[in-house]
């Protein structure tokens, strides 16, 4: 599944760019790193709709194949390994956004920290209002 969510590997360029940078050649980790980024993005960028989300969970990414070079072995197949760890990171950042509360513009938080603190109430309740049916008696029930 995951070949047909990131460029397909070609000749195992890839694999032998790897085992060069893993000896310490980092002109092959370059290589690597330029080979790979293209493909990375557009899978985060499909997952996250947000470029500079996109462009932050690739370049996590490629630095975690980065600290893995040369302390752990290396992947059997680069690809499916960062299409993996990309994927992941995508899907945290996803949860991690549906989490955010929605605070209206110049409202300051109370000192607890409380991202509701100084909220007007009643400007709450239109935005719930606003929202399709199934999702108020959703927040109703709760």
């Amino acid at each position: 599944m995951l070949e047909t969510v990131v460029e397909p590997s070609g000749t195992g360029s890839e694999k032998a760019l790897l085992a060069e940078w893993t000896r310490g050649n980092r002109a092959a980790g370059e290589a690597l790193l330029q080979l790979l980024l293209p493909g990375l993005y557009g899978l985060c960028l499909r997952i996250l709709r947000r470029e500079a989300d996109a462009e932050e969970a690739a370049q996590e990414t490629l630095a975690r194949l980065c600290a893995r070079v040369g302390k752990e072995g290396e992947p059997e197949d680069v690809r499916k390994w960062v299409a993996t760890v990309a994927m992941n990171l995508c899907f945290d950042r996803r949860r991690l956004r549906a989490r955010e509360v929605l605070v209206e513009p110049g409202t300051e938080t109370g000192a607890a920290g409380d991202p509701l603190d100084g909220v007007d109430v009643e400007t709450l309740r239109e935005r719930l209002r606003e929202l399709p049916d199934r999702y108020q008696i959703v927040l109703h029930h709760h």
